[in-house]
């Protein structure tokens, strides 16, 4: 007798599919490990009124995707194009687990598999990843120029929110920290113990945490007032050395209890091989914390942008928050955070009502404590929890989603690859984004506006090694290749 072939088992996904992004491609793959073969539906717009690209639009770009074996339009209803295909198995997020609607309930009447699941947040790394170009640029011009075609936005738009940079006012508060990279050369593996043996051949010291964000603002053009915290120690004063270079005002209470914070970076073959940070992230006395929130009165009623840079390391507490924001600022003035979360506990919950707030989506879900949502809906819970207009959630080499239902009237975000040719280092991204896509906004850039000179800062933030600030002169000459 021939062999007989083994039925393919058919796994069926559906939904609008307008704008495909990362989140939409985790949750895709992990749909095509559940079977043989992945079948998409796509919505169409005779009967989704949330589907806003054209049905041949959206079919293209999810048949595109190699998990993908098949992609139709479905036209009448889920509940009959389940009825037509019979698959094996249907895959849902996982924000619709409990609810027992139409197609939930045809699918267990037909005996078809139902799982909920956003996808595997661990595979993301390899589906983000960006490849490096074959160009010595830091910018990727080519999707840059696509980016701004597709949203018709003019380089010359772009340049003269840049110019209008240097008429701002900005005062920045958050962990100043120094940035140490040692580069060692690699002499092999113990024979007493499994350690790996370096020797360390040079080093080389940068201003970072919230100082490098400082020094960001003051490279574009503005005028730039640093709020934070150092040690009376030899790091300190380099600290304020950098900052004096780089013509930002600082105001930094002496906490001679307290190291300023040194984050050591031991570099081998062009990668960070492990890190020793020197801090200590217990809060700052309330007697400091009062001082600075005094200092910052002098100010606020002529600052256009605030951004708290929070590395969760003492200074950026919950209450130091309050007392910041009950200040009487500006009208119109431009508010905003991030709160990173990689060895440190952090919240980026604990603002509320700001212009923007930025976080990776480790930080979201921590701060959420959400594991399972995917992306989208993961950035609608956090801008509904922080009350705030705009969120830029960063996705490391996969971009960013920027959700903004005031300016973009909708609940989905929209997608910014990140336009980097190669990453070299990428510590300081987030920083160089957060310090170029606020102070567009205080210009009146949109947050796409906005979160396109951010991306550009951060790609060439990342293309060399160790925290520089980026000038208003290095923004224009990428805008000026088109």
């Amino acid at each position: 007798m021939p062999p007989t072939s083994e039925k393919k088992s058919t796994v069926l996904v559906y939904g609008d599919f307008n704008l495909l992004h990362p989140g939409h491609i985790r949750f895709l793959r992990f749909a095509r490990e559940q079977g043989s073969q992945l079948v998409v539906g796509i919505l169409s717009t005779a009967i989704s009124s949330s589907a806003e690209l054209p049905d041949d639009v959206r079919s293209d770009a999810a048949s595109s995707l190699g998990c993908v074996a098949k992609v139709f339009v479905v036209r009448d209803s889920i509940e009959n194009a389940i009825e037509r295909v019979r698959p094996d198995v249907i895959v849902k997020g996982k924000e619709h687990e409990g609810i027992n609607s139409p197609d939930v309930v045809t699918a267990k009447r037909l005996g078809i598999k139902v799982i909920f699941s956003s996808g595997s947040i661990g595979n993301s790394e390899s589906e983000l990843s960006v490849p490096p170009q074959a160009t010595n640029q830091a910018v990727d011009v080519e999707i840059l120029r696509d980016l701004i075609n597709k949203r018709e936005i003019s380089p010359e738009r772009l340049r003269e929110i840049i110019r209008k940079i240097s008429d701002l006012k900005v005062c920045v508060v958050g962990d100043l920290i120094v940035d140490e990279y040692i580069s060692c050369e690699a002499l092999g593996m113990s024979q007493e113990d499994p350690t790996i043996v370096v020797t360390p051949t040079e080093s080389s010291k940068f201003l970072g945490g919230a100082g490098i964000v400082a020094a960001h603002a003051a490279g574009f053009g503005a005028r730039v007032n640093f709020f934070s915290v150092t040690g009376r120690d030899a790091a300190g004063q380099f600290a304020h050395h950098r900052l004096d270079e780089y013509g930002v005002k600082f105001i930094c209470p002496e906490d001679p209890g307290r190291p300023t914070t040194v984050k050591q970076r031991y570099r081998c073959g062009g990668k960070t091989v492990f890190r020793v940070s020197h801090l200590r992230s217990d809060s700052i006395s309330i007697e400091i914390q009062s001082a600075i929130a005094r200092y910052m009165m002098d100010f606020c009623e002529d600052t256009d942008v605030l951004i708290f840079s929070d590395f969760n390391y003492g200074v950026v507490t919950e209450g130091f928050v309050r007392a910041c924001l009950d200040l009487k600022w500006k009208p119109g003035c431009i508010k905003t955070a991030d709160s990173q979360t990689s060895s440190q506990i952090g919240d980026i919950t604990k603002f509320e009502k700001l212009s923007a707030i930025y976080a990776t989506e480790h930080e979201a879900r921590v701060s959420l404590r959400d594991k399972d949502s995917g992306l989208v809906v993961l950035a609608n819970q956090l801008l509904k929890k922080t009350k705030s207009e705009t969120l830029y959630l960063k996705l490391g080499a996969g971009g960013a989603l920027i959700l903004s239902p005031k300016f973009i009237k909708s609940n989905r975000p929209e997608m910014i690859p990140a336009i980097s040719t190669k990453a070299i280092d990428t510590a300081g991204a987030g920083d160089s984004f957060m310090a170029g896509s606020a102070l567009a906004m205080a210009t009146g850039a949109s947050p796409m506006e906005a979160s396109l000179i951010g991306s550009v800062a951060a790609a060439i933030q990342v293309s060399r090694v160790g925290n520089l600030p980026i000038s208003c002169t290095e923004l224009i000459s990428v805008l000026n290749k088109f």
